[in-house]
């Protein structure tokens, strides 16, 4: 498995020659002579010179995959993108193409320039297909009031982990899955203005899967799911003008999930199953369904922590792996308190202290605020082991250090002489907090 670093961002030709003669006859390595020469299980990345810029389509044909590969534009690996890939409204029909049976795995980049004549679209993908999306960002993507405007159309698996769509204005879909699965975790949809339906599936699929993500403010409708197993969990869909959720013959189950609008929440055309668990929060709601009632409320300034246009207003959080996403905080002490992402609490107030060998103790106070309400706004209260001491902290934030004088460490400081001492609380969410002790030596 080799890799390929592409190290100009000029748009040049592949001339059926190998690594040395692409590199040599222009001005490096492009991305497409990359594309052309990798084989399966290779890596295209870029040099450190192209962080920050955008390697653009100035030939006007496709940028064509033909072999499994993973293109990696995390030069820092800190979870977000360096390398932006401007399809630069290039005239083909497909800005990326994903031949039959191939995997594409894009990791840490920003594509954008999608054309917004009429049947464009940004990546298409052929039958029996993979597509990985990583830690990315889709913007930009053009549309207009013409039809079939694609940002990504699929005809085989997809997976988008901690990525995020927004403000492109396809005039259709921005992900449109027709055949395989669909798995969906940790990203955002969001600001998508014109697009007639956001994520919406064919009857193909074997299943569709979302999971702590946010669908907002992105034009009629949020979801359009037909024909096939639907899982949504922990998700958010607001602000859309026709309708949050479209079902058609699709059989859904919603968990602990956020389904509110100004306008129409959940459409259930014909031939749908409908099944809540856990905590859900709907702003209406006249479709049948079985399991755990869900709270009805129609009032979206007691579901959100703000409200903007058709739906909650949206804040960014970062994911796990250190990617950015957008989201719709709830009201803090609203009916949807328990639901949304799990924020890590804002820790502040002493977090050092000092003390004089011989004496006793030294005191301190801790604040927290917390997005997810005044329940976690709150510390494990404990005593907690230092190795000079050890510290008593208590649930509203007060600690008390207490000095281990008869350890010989601490025993032996003379004047000028000074020690540290780190000891870790948590709050109640189980965001930690580390204390730092300052002991000074005293004469002996």
């Amino acid at each position: 498995m080799a890799t390929f670093t592409v190290n100009t961002n000029a748009d040049e030709t592949y001339n059926a020659g190998d690594l040395a003669s692409e590199t040599a006859d222009g001005s490096g390595l492009s991305l497409r002579e990359a594309l052309a020469l990798a084989q399966n299980g290779d890596t295209i990345t870029f040099d450190a010179s192209l962080s920050g810029g955008s390697v653009l389509n100035t030939l006007g044909t496709e940028f064509l995959v033909s072999t499994d590969i993973t293109i990696d534009g995390d030069l820092d690996n800190d979870g977000t993108p360096d390398v932006t890939i401007d399809l630069n409204n290039t005239t083909a029909t497909y800005g990326v193409h994903v031949d039959t049976g191939v995997s594409l795995t894009l990791d840490g980049v920003t594509v954008t320039g999608t054309s917004s004549a009429q049947n464009r679209t940004g990546i298409y993908t052929e039958t029996g297909t993979s597509l990985d999306i990583q830690n990315s960002i889709f913007t930009g993507n053009g549309g207009n009031a013409l039809v079939n405007n694609f940002v990504i159309r699929a005809n085989g698996d997809v997976t988008v982990e901690s990525s995020r769509f927004e403000n492109n204005d396809a005039s259709t879909y921005i992900l449109n899955v027709n055949s395989g699965s669909l798995t969906i975790n940790n990203s955002s949809f969001t600001d998508n203005s014109n697009a007639v339906r956001t994520i919406a599936t064919g009857n193909g699929l074997p299943s569709a899967t979302i999971t702590n993500t946010t669908i907002a403010h992105n034009g009629q409708y949020g979801a359009d799911f037909g024909g096939h197993p639907l899982t949504l969990t922990n998700v958010t869909i607001t602000g859309h003008s026709a309708a949050e959720l479209y079902l058609f013959g699709t059989s859904a189950t919603i968990t602990d999930s956020i389904i509110a609008g100004s306008n129409n929440s959940i459409n259930t055309p014909a031939g749908y199953s409908l099944t809540f668990s856990g905590t859900n929060v709907v702003a209406n709601l006249t479709a049948a369904y079985s399991g755990d009632a869900p709270t009805i409320e129609p009032t979206l300034t007691n579901i959100f922590n703000g409200v903007s246009g058709d739906g909650g207003t949206l804040s960014a959080i970062t994911t796990d792996t250190g990617a950015i996403i957008y989201t719709a905080l709830v009201n803090p002490s609203g009916t949807a308190q328990s639901l949304g992402p799990e924020l890590a609490a804002t820790i502040g107030g002493n977090t050092t202290g000092s003390i004089t060998e011989n004496a006793a103790n030294t005191t301190g106070t801790l604040t927290i605020s917390d997005d997810n309400g005044a329940a976690e706004e709150s510390f494990n209260a404990s005593t907690l082991a230092g190795t000079y001491g050890s510290l008593d902290i208590v649930a509203g934030g007060g600690w008390t250090y207490n000095l281990n004088n008869a350890n010989a460490v601490v025993d032996a400081l003379k004047t000028g002489e000074s020690l540290t001492d780190t000891v870790t609380v948590s709050s109640a969410d189980g965001t930690t907090q580390d204390i730092t002790i300052t002991i000074n030596g005293a004469p002996d």
